[in-house]
């Protein structure tokens, strides 16, 4: 089974829910969350400043992590992983089989939140192989996006 990159927000929302998210404005292609409606009250110069930046369509949607935490609110499609493992994901690496402690009900190319051992949201993932419970290094879930993505950028 071949998986496709969501390439509208809509398309990326329904990967994990099939709500929709309430008080998203789109201007262009980027989309925000605006739940006091500041955004048709403001200047164009102010208006990116009131909104919570969700994410851009490009080729395919690119999402940051504010959207991922807005999905994960309401949502248990998730693989929690211990604190070494954690480390690895905000550092841009995947998930080993070895380092997660809850993997979830997921099927091969799902895509996952992934939560540290308190709970945290950290990013988002793929996962890549079936979880087979073995502590080996086979991969689990491929990384998509962390919260340390936008302080790597920053070169």
């Amino acid at each position: 089974m071949q998986h496709h990159k969501p390439t509208t927000f809509q398309d990326f929302c329904s990967q994990f829910t099939d709500k929709e998210l309430p008080h998203v404005v789109k201007l262009g292609k980027r989309y925000f969350y605006d739940p006091r409606n500041l955004m048709a009250k403001a200047r164009n110069w102010e208006v990116f400043s009131v909104g919570l930046y969700l994410g851009e369509e490009r080729r395919d949607f690119q999402p940051t992590s504010a959207l991922i935490n807005l999905l994960a609110e309401h949502n248990d499609k998730r693989v929690v992983i211990g604190s070494k493992s954690a480390w690895l994901f905000l550092c841009g690496r995947d998930i080993l089989m070895d380092g997660v402690l809850e993997a979830g009900d997921h099927r091969q190319h799902d895509l996952v939140f992934v939560a540290d051992h308190h709970g945290n949201i950290l990013g988002y993932g793929r996962v890549i192989a079936p979880y087979d419970g073995s502590k080996h290094n086979k991969q689990y879930v491929k990384h998509l996006l962390d919260k340390g993505e936008y302080l790597r950028r920053e070169k």
